[in-house]
C-alpha cells in the first residue's frame, strides 16, 4: 500500500456514499440532475493536493505514513433563487454525514487511522458570474489518515521506471579503514566521562596506527 492507492480508496469510499455527478470539475455544467421522478441540485467533485505527508520509521524495517486528503464538492443553486433560499441546512447534513461515516468506516481495513480533518471554513457560498451569476456552495472538508507504507509510488509519469533500482543501489567505490592507537595516559570512557573531560575529537588522545583503503 501507498499513498497513491490510499487517495484511490478515499474516492471510491466518497463515490459509494455520496452522489457525485461530475469528478475533477470545479463545479458542475448544470444545475439540476435528474434522477428517477426526482430533481436534485447538480454537483461537482475536487481531490485536491495532499497535505502534512510525513513518513517515519517505526519497529525493525517499518514505514508508517501520515497524511490529510482534501477534497471539495461544489453544488449549483440558480442566481435568481434568494440567498436564504438556498438549501443550507442539507448541505450541512451532508457535511456532517461525511464527517460521521467516516468515523465508524474506513476506504480500507489496513488503514490504522481514519478521521475527518478540522476545516475553517468547512461550507462557503458563492455567486459567480463565470456560471451566469448562479450560486456555487462548496463543502470543504478533508481525512487525517494513518497507514503503513509497504509499497513504493509509482514514479512512471515523471522519470523511466528503470531510472533507480532500490533492490540495486549503487555499488561501493572505495572503503577506508582507520585504526588508532591510544597515548600512554590514557583514560577509560567511564573515566572521562565521570571527569567531564571530552575524549572525542582530541588528537592529544590517541595517534593513527594504520590505515586501509578497499577499492
Amino acid at each position: 500500500m501507498n499513498i497513491q492507492e490510499i487517495r484511490e480508496k478515499i474516492n471510491d469510499f466518497l463515490l459509494q456514499r455520496v452522489r457525485i455527478d461530475y469528478w475533477g470539475l470545479d463545479y458542475p455544467s448544470e444545475i439540476y440532475t435528474p434522477i428517477s421522478s426526482t430533481t436534485f441540485p447538480a454537483n461537482s467533485a475536487l481531490s485536491l493536493p495532499i497535505q502534512e505527508v510525513v513518513h517515519f520509521r517505526e519497529a525493525y524495517n517499518q514505514i508508517k505514513t501520515s497524511a490529510r486528503f482534501p477534497y471539495r464538492i461544489a453544488y449549483r443553486f440558480p442566481g435568481e433563487l434568494p440567498y436564504h433560499e438556498l438549501p443550507i441546512k442539507a448541505l450541512e447534513g451532508m457535511l456532517s454525514f461525511i464527517h460521521i461515516v467516516s468515523l465508524i468506516q474506513s476506504p480500507d481495513p489496513d488503514i490504522e487511522s481514519f478521521t475527518p480533518a478540522n476545516i475553517e471554513d468547512s461550507l462557503t457560498v458563492a455567486r459567480v458570474e463565470e456560471v451566469e451569476n448562479d450560486w456555487l456552495v462548496y463543502l470543504n472538508f478533508a481525512f487525517d489518515v494513518r497507514f503503513n507504507t509497504t509499497l513504493l509510488p509509482d514514479l512512471a509519469e515523471l522519470q523511466p521506471s528503470n531510472y533507480y533500482n532500490l533492490e540495486d543501489p549503487p555499488s561501493l567505490q572505495e572503503l577506508n579503514l582507520r585504526v588508532f592507537r591510544a597515548k600512554s595516559g590514557f583514560k577509560t570512557k567511564e573515566e572521562e566521562v565521570a571527569s567531564l573531560i571530552p575524549i572525542i575529537n582530541d588528537p592529544t588522545k590517541y595517534t593513527l596506527d594504520s590505515e586501509i583503503t578497499i577499492n
